[in-house]
């Protein structure tokens, strides 16, 4: 959610930047836009990992960022050619899968509404987007993967999430 993003930034750091010259150096839209084809792909073959071999070891997002917060596709892209040897290992023949990443595709095509649904925003979503904009913005925030969720579902203006956003509250609050 764009809005509760900038709000998020701007109470951390509004003594920085203002609210205009975080939109000018973070573009939300294009910082999304370059998570959406790698994360999905990855966790298509997560998915497939978790179907066919009833496992799949979800690393931190970390492990596939750069030190300025961008997504490494050559780290995604051995993560992935692992998932492959692992599955073909498990019996999973070259046809088979592609047929399965090919329903993965049709049933979670590369847009953000997919990415939000189908990609783990505690453990991806969240820290690719608290290292990416503290090294846009020069800073070192601190802020713990918590302390985001926390601030996003107090911000967050999507419905579908309305039920997670009050568990989350609750919770802090205890």
């Amino acid at each position: 959610d764009e809005q509760a993003y900038y709000k998020v930034i701007m109470i951390n750091e509004s003594s920085y930047h203002s609210e205009d010259e975080i939109k000018k150096i973070i573009n939300y839209s294009k910082m999304m836009e370059a998570a959406i084809a790698p994360f999905m792909r990855l966790f298509r073959y997560f998915s497939i990992s978790k179907e066919v071999l009833d496992k799949f070891r979800l690393k931190s997002a970390t492990c596939f960022l750069s030190n300025i917060g961008n997504i490494e596709i050559s780290k995604i892209d051995d993560e992935t050619a692992d998932i492959v040897v692992q599955l073909k290992d498990g019996g999973l023949s070259e046809q088979e899968l592609s047929k399965a990443i090919n329903e993965k595709n049709l049933l979670f095509p590369d847009r953000y509404e997919n990415l939000l649904k189908y990609v783990s925003g505690k453990d991806y979503l969240i820290p690719y987007i608290c290292k990416f904009s503290e090294n846009k913005l020069s800073l070192s925030l601190g802020l713990r993967k918590e302390y985001w969720k926390y601030q996003y579902s107090k911000f967050c203006k999507l419905d579908r999430l309305e039920k997670l956003k009050t568990v989350i509250i609750d919770a802090t609050r205890r």
